[in-house]
């Protein structure tokens, strides 16, 4: 995970193993960060992840 890239929401799912709860809870928690910035505009934009953002919590 050397090179920065984008993981958005089911990425971040896969990479810590968890469900969409408990994602929430530990993101909730602090222990996952808030993310980069969000893809799209509207009602639900999608957040997104940086790689290099996330390593220290995996």
């Amino acid at each position: 995970m050397d090179l920065p890239m984008r993981l958005r929401t089911g990425h971040m799912l896969a990479l810590f193993a968890v469900s969409a709860a408990q994602f929430y809870k530990l993101r909730k928690a602090g222990r996952i960060p808030e993310p980069a910035g969000h893809i799209g505009t509207g009602k639900r934009p999608a957040p997104y992840w940086i790689t290099t953002q996330i390593s220290p919590f995996i």
